[in-house]
Formats: C-alpha cells, structure tokens, sequence
C-alpha cells in the first residue's frame, strides 16, 4: 500500500472505477437501442426458432382424433373377426375330435389284421 498523496490518488482513482463502471453499464444498457446492439452482438438471449404455428397444432389436434377414431372402429372390426374366428374354430373342434389316444380304439386306430 502506497502511503502519501499518490496512494490517496490511486485509491480515489479505484473508487471512481468501483462505483463508475456499474454505473455507467447500469446507464448503458437502460437505452435500448444499445440493449438490442448487444444482444445481437453477444448473443446474450437466443430464441430457438418456432417450430410449429397454431394452424400447424390444430390441424393435428384434428387428425390426431380423426385417427384415434379410426383405430376405434379398426379394432371393433378386429374384435368381431376374433369372435367369428373362434366360433369358427370351435364348430370344427366339435366336429373333429381327435384325441392323441384314439390309436387304441379297435375301430379307428389301429390297421385290421386281414
């Protein structure tokens, strides 16, 4: 530390930098067209792009529905084919009954012995 009144000069020159640059940035940046100069040039705050516009959204909101419609009546379709099928399966099981035991039976399983 310097003592006299160059050190008294270098301090008040230190306080003047202290309280002055804040000062004049807090000034500076108050006037907007310096504001928007910095940002551009800084880049401080960049926006991501928009991506979609409210047209854009409720045209799929629409087609988002129209299509969960569409699966409604697709798997009420499947569903009754499902149930056609298993009554399908289920008259032919009733008809055939084969069983893996049926080579006992004298009549259908095993060869004659002619």
């Amino acid at each position: 530390m310097v003592h006299g009144k160059a050190g008294m000069k270098l301090e008040a020159l230190k306080f003047g930098v202290y309280v002055g640059i804040p000062i004049m940035a807090s000034a500076a940046f108050n006037y907007p067209p310096f504001m928007d100069w910095a940002i551009d040039r800084y880049r401080y705050v960049e926006y991501p792009p928009e991506k979609y516009k409210r047209d854009d959204l409720e045209k799929m909101r629409k087609d988002r529905i129209e299509n969960m419609k569409r699966q409604k009546i697709i798997q009420s379709q499947l569903k009754q084919l499902n149930i056609d099928a298993n009554k399908k399966v289920n008259v032919e099981d009733a008809v055939v009954q084969r069983r893996w035991w049926n080579w006992f039976s004298k009549s259908e399983g095993r060869p004659s012995e002619n």
